[in-house]
């Protein structure tokens, strides 16, 4: 939360998926939190997560649900790791 407001970001929704392991994207708030971030009206403008692991262990999954993530112009922002392109300069 502190990460958030330090930035000016309203946190308006959590996504958690307790005791799931990450190497596995059928998650369901996972999946839940990338049907709502790109089903269109943009109901936010990015996600965060602590660390890249905790979204997705595997490298393929993670690079195409960040590209599906940018496609609805939702940035990605990973708390304890820099993607190089993320929104955390704003």
């Amino acid at each position: 939360m502190r990460f958030c407001a330090a930035r000016g970001w309203q946190i308006v929704a959590e996504f958690v998926d307790a005791g799931l392991s990450g190497t596995d994207d059928n998650r369901p708030q996972l999946q839940r939190m990338l049907d709502i971030a790109t089903g269109g009206g943009k109901p936010f403008d990015v996600v965060v997560v602590h660390s890249f692991s905790r979204f997705a262990c595997d490298h393929f999954a993670m690079e195409f649900n960040i590209r599906r993530l940018k496609k609805h112009r939702v940035q990605f922002v990973s708390m304890t790791q820099d993607l190089g392109d993320d929104a955390r300069a704003t």
